[in-house]
C-alpha cells in the first residue's frame, strides 16, 4: 500500500508540476528564448560592427600586409646573405664574380646589387654587409698631385672613359671667386661631340614658342631660344661631360663667379634705326634678343697669361658668352643687327657666330647651324 500510494503521489506531483508554481508556463517559457535570441543576435551585429569599424579605421589589414612583405623581405635578405657568405674570400671580402653566379633560384642582379622573385632589391657591400635597396653610383673623387699651382697640368679621368685627360689649373685659392682650399681647372683639349646652337638646337626645337602667332615655330623663334638660353646650355653641356666628385662645372668664357649668369636686359639700343627701311622683323623679333655679356673677359685673359687660350687639340670650342652686334655696309640702310654666341677658333681668337640676324631691310632669319666643342672648367677642393 505504502509503495502504490507514493507512486500515486509521485505522479501527483509530476502531473502538478506541468501547471503549477514550480515550472512557469509552457508558451512564456518560448517567449523569453525568442527574445534572448534576439538580443543575442543585435549584440553580436553590435560587435561585429565595432570590429570591422576598428580594422577600417586602425588600418589592421594594412598593417598585416606590411608585416607580410617584411616578412618576405627578411627572408630574402637571410637568403641573399646565406648566399654571399659562401663566397667570402681569404681576405674577408666578398667575392662577387662568385657571388653572380651563384645567386639563389630566382635572383637577378650583378656586382652587388641584386633583386629577389619578389622584386625587393638589396646591395651587398664588400664586406658582405646587406642592405634595402640599389647601390647609388657615387662619382669616384679624383686623387690630385701636390704642388699644384696656377698653370700646372695634370692627368685625371675626368669623364670615366677609361682614359686620362690633360687638365690645367686655371685658378687656385688666390682668386677671389674660390675659397682658400678650392681651385678651378681646364681641360687642356676640347671634350664631347660638338654642340649644336641655333635652329638645329635639339632643347631650343622642344621649347621654343610661337612668337608671331602664327600656328607654326619657326626656325627664327628656335634660334631665338637658343640663343637667349645659351649660357646655360653650354653650361650644362659641360656638366653632363663630367662624372667625377666636383664642387661645380662650368664652360669656359661663363662668368667665374656666377657661371648662370646672363644679361637679360632688352632690346638692344639701335644706333642707326632711322636707317631702317622694314621695321617688321626688328619689332616682331629683334626687341626680345637679350643683350651682350662680359662673361668671358675673365677667362680669356687668364688664359691668356698662360698661353692656353687654344685648344691642346687645335679644335673650335664654345664660350659661355653672347653678343649683340650692329653692322652697316655703308650710310646707305643696308645693314642689320645680329645676335650671337662667342667661340675660341684654332688660333685660339674670341669669334662671334650669329645664331639669327634681323636686317634692316628684309625679314629676320635664322643664321646657319653652329656647332663646336665643348671645354669644362671644374671646381675641385685641393687642401
Amino acid at each position: 500500500m505504502l509503495n502504490k500510494e507514493k507512486l500515486n503521489a509521485n505522479k501527483t506531483i509530476k502531473s502538478d508540476c506541468r501547471g503549477g508554481r514550480l515550472c512557469p508556463p509552457a508558451n512564456k517559457q518560448k517567449g523569453i528564448t525568442l527574445i534572448a535570441l534576439i538580443i543575442t543576435i543585435i549584440v553580436m551585429l553590435i560587435l561585429v560592427g565595432v570590429t570591422i569599424n576598428v580594422a577600417l579605421n586602425g588600418n589592421l589589414f594594412g598593417k598585416a600586409e606590411t608585416a607580410t612583405k617584411q616578412t618576405q623581405k627578411e627572408a630574402d635578405k637571410e637568403a641573399l646573405l646565406s648566399a654571399a657568405v659562401g663566397t667570402i674570400k681569404t681576405d674577408g671580402t666578398v667575392d662577387f664574380e662568385v657571388l653572380d653566379e651563384n645567386l639563389p633560384t630566382g635572383w637577378t642582379g650583378t656586382n652587388g646589387t641584386y633583386t629577389s622573385p619578389k622584386g625587393n632589391k638589396f646591395t651587398v657591400d664588400a664586406n658582405g654587409k646587406i642592405t634595402e635597396g640599389e647601390k647609388e653610383n657615387t662619382p669616384p673623387t679624383p686623387v690630385l698631385p701636390e704642388g699644384l699651382t696656377v698653370g700646372s697640368e695634370f692627368e685625371m679621368d675626368a669623364d670615366q672613359d677609361g682614359t686620362e685627360e690633360t687638365w690645367i689649373v686655371l685658378y687656385d685659392g688666390t682668386a677671389s671667386h674660390l675659397n682658400e682650399n678650392e681651385i678651378e681647372v681646364i681641360s687642356k683639349n676640347t671634350m664631347g661631340e660638338d654642340l649644336e646652337l641655333g635652329k638645329n638646337d635639339t632643347e631650343a626645337i622642344e621649347n621654343a614658342t610661337d612668337i608671331d602667332g602664327n600656328g607654326t615655330v619657326e626656325e627664327i623663334e628656335i634660334a631665338i631660344y637658343s640663343y637667349n638660353n645659351a649660357i646655360d646650355r653650354i653650361n650644362n653641356y659641360c656638366k653632363d661631360l663630367i662624372k667625377i666628385s666636383n664642387l661645380g662645372v662650368r664652360s669656359v668664357g661663363s662668368l667665374p663667379s656666377d657661371p648662370s649668369y646672363r644679361n637679360t636686359s632688352k632690346p638692344y639700343a639701335i644706333q642707326y634705326l632711322d636707317r631702317w627701311t622694314n621695321k617688321t622683323g626688328w619689332n616682331t623679333y629683334g626687341v626680345l634678343g637679350e643683350n651682350t655679356d662680359t662673361n668671358s673677359d675673365d677667362d680669356y685673359k687668364q688664359m691668356d697669361t698662360l698661353g692656353i687660350k687654344a685648344s691642346g687639340d687645335a679644335k673650335e670650342y664654345w664660350l659661355a658668352s653672347r653678343e649683340v652686334c650692329e653692322d652697316w655696309y655703308d650710310s646707305s640702310s643696308r645693314g642689320g643687327v645680329g645676335f650671337g654666341v662667342g667661340y675660341v677658333n684654332t688660333s685660339g681668337e674670341i669669334i662671334g657666330t650669329y645664331l639669327w640676324y634681323v636686317p634692316s631691310r628684309s625679314s629676320a632669319y635664322a643664321n646657319g647651324n653652329p656647332a663646336y666643342a665643348g671645354r669644362p672648367v671644374v671646381k675641385l677642393l685641393y687642401p
